[in-house]
């Protein structure tokens, strides 16, 4: 019985131990995922400073694509379909595709 016991435990100890290195690997992951969003959009911003509006949509989509939960993306794809929609009154072009929003999920 006291064979039993210690096999059980240790057991439980092993399953613990595998159970906590499954956690932190996963949270490094999401960590690394973030980082790479983050750098996805700095080149966003980037190329909006350039008047690249394309090109931070790219960036952008990527971000979202790389790591769904980062606010600060989709905030930057509101400005910048927000500010395409006050240019697009005067040339007539649509915000964006509807192959684009679909893409997005909108």
């Amino acid at each position: 019985m006291g064979k039993i016991i210690s096999i059980v435990g240790l057991i439980l100890i092993v399953s613990a131990g595998v159970l906590a290195s499954i956690s932190t690997s996963y949270e490094a992951q999401l960590k690394a995922k973030e980082q790479i969003a983050q750098k996805y959009i700095i080149n966003a911003k980037e190329a909006l400073k350039s008047g690249d509006k394309q090109k931070a949509l790219k960036f952008i989509k990527m971000a979202i694509k790389v790591y769904p939960d980062n606010k600060e993306a989709f905030k930057l794809l509101e400005e910048i379909y927000a500010s395409n929609n006050k240019t697009s009154t005067s040339t007539n072009k649509p915000a964006a595709s509807q192959e684009e929003e679909e893409e997005l999920g909108c």
